[in-house]
C-alpha cells in the first residue's frame, strides 16, 4: 500500500481528499511520504498547530479564508486575511491559496 501511494499521481489525488485532517494522523502522512496538506481550511483545520507541529515535514496549501469569507467577505477582508496568513504560517513551507474553489 505504501508504495502504492507514493507514486505521484496517486499522492496527488490523496491530497486533495484530504479536507478533515486530523494532527493524530499527520505522522502516517508523512511517514508514507506526503509532504503537503491540501487544501488546509481554517475552518475546520487549524493550520497554526500544523505548522507548530510539522512545520518542518508538511508544508501547508491553501489557508486562506473561510467559505463564509470568500462568499460574503470584501476585498479588504480578504487582503487582511492573505497577510495574516502570511504573518502567521509563512514564508517557509506555505502554499498560499484560497481554502476553497472560487466559483
Amino acid at each position: 500500500m505504501i508504495d502504492l501511494v507514493q507514486r505521484p499521481h496517486l499522492a496527488a489525488y490523496l491530497l486533495d481528499q484530504l479536507t478533515s485532517m486530523l494532527i493524530e494522523n499527520a505522522l502516517i502522512l508523512v511517514d508514507i511520504g506526503i509532504n503537503v496538506i491540501n487544501p488546509v481550511q481554517p475552518d475546520c483545520m487549524d493550520a497554526a498547530a500544523i505548522k507548530r507541529e510539522f512545520g518542518d515535514k508538511l508544508a501547508l496549501w491553501g489557508t486562506v479564508g473561510t467559505a463564509r469569507l470568500w462568499d460574503w467577505g470584501t476585498p479588504d477582508q480578504i487582503r487582511a486575511e492573505v497577510q495574516r496568513r502570511i504573518r502567521e504560517l509563512g514564508p517557509q513551507g506555505l502554499l498560499l491559496a484560497p481554502a476553497y474553489d472560487i466559483d
